[in-house]
């Protein structure tokens, strides 16, 4: 499959749409982040008592978060369908491939820029980031 490669204005013409993508999300990232720490404390309190009694709690909760990544993850595939590159769900960075001077190169974005303002080479990631 080619790669999709975007000018800055067909990027930033997406930024509002990923804004409102990024912060749907949130809730549900913090959901399963939670979900996580009470199923590790389940299985803690399992392994410390024997406790079978709580595995039925345990069942529930690995299904509220098997749920929840699937909901993150629909959505998540929503923004690669269109070619946009996913850094980091928890802090919404993206990366549109495009081309510059006949190399690819990445324009970049993490939530709570109102444009994109930078870009980095393909090797580089969020370290290397310069200012367009």
């Amino acid at each position: 499959m080619n790669p999709t490669y975007f000018t800055l204005k067909e990027a930033n013409e997406l930024v509002p749409w990923l804004e409102e993508t990024f912060k749907s999300i949130a809730p549900l990232h913090e959901r399963a982040q939670r979900l996580r720490g009470t199923i590790a404390a389940v299985e803690q309190r399992i392994r410390g008592n024997g406790g079978s009694e709580a595995g039925g709690d345990l069942e529930q909760h690995r299904r509220h978060l098997e749920q929840t990544v699937e909901l993150i993850e629909d959505q998540m595939r929503e923004v690669q369908r269109k070619g946009i590159l996913v850094r980091s769900i928890e802090t919404g960075l993206v990366d549109f491939p495009t081309l510059e001077e006949g190399r690819e190169i990445y324009l970049c974005w993490h939530r709570g820029e109102p444009e994109i303002g930078f870009w980095h080479e393909v090797d580089t990631g969020l370290a290397g980031r310069k200012p367009l």
